[in-house]
């Protein structure tokens, strides 16, 4: 079974050191951008279908991808987290996703934990366990 572990250490680490690495604003940045909130939806449902336990992908939120969020908000935020002043990289980021990303990068670049929100409440979840193991394991490996 494919593991949180794995998962962080394969795919959202090497995303998140190429992105400190990268100028903002260039198409590599970018992408780059586009695959970590493609990894933060991984962790989403995964823990809504309780591939990943709970706790963990809180840890991970916390860790990896918080930080990831926040460097999403314009600077002139400061502490207003009712309206997030997007900035040029989140603008663009977020046209590219169907409208519940955007309220969940929305609500995460306000500051919210949004591991255990916004969820499908899907009826029989346990059933979904291994296809979401194949998918993410195929999106790993065959990822660029």
């Amino acid at each position: 079974m494919h593991r949180l572990d794995d998962f962080v250490v394969r795919r959202v680490l090497p995303d998140l050191e190429a992105l400190n690495q990268q100028p903002s604003g260039d198409a590599k940045s970018a992408t780059l951008r586009s695959r970590l909130t493609e990894s933060l939806l991984w962790l989403h449902l995964g823990a809504e279908i309780g591939s990943f336990p709970q706790q963990a992908s809180n840890e991970v939120y916390e860790a990896c991808f918080r930080p990831f969020v926040e460097s999403l908000s314009s600077q002139e935020t400061g502490q207003m987290r009712i309206y997030v002043a997007h900035s040029r990289e989140s603008g663009s980021l977020i046209l590219s996703f169907p409208r519940y990303v955007r309220i969940l990068i929305e609500r995460a670049m306000r500051g919210e934990e949004i591991v255990s929100i916004e969820r499908c409440e899907f009826s029989s979840p346990q059933n979904m366990r291994a296809s979401f193991q194949v998918l993410l394991i195929m999106g790993i490996r065959v990822g660029p």
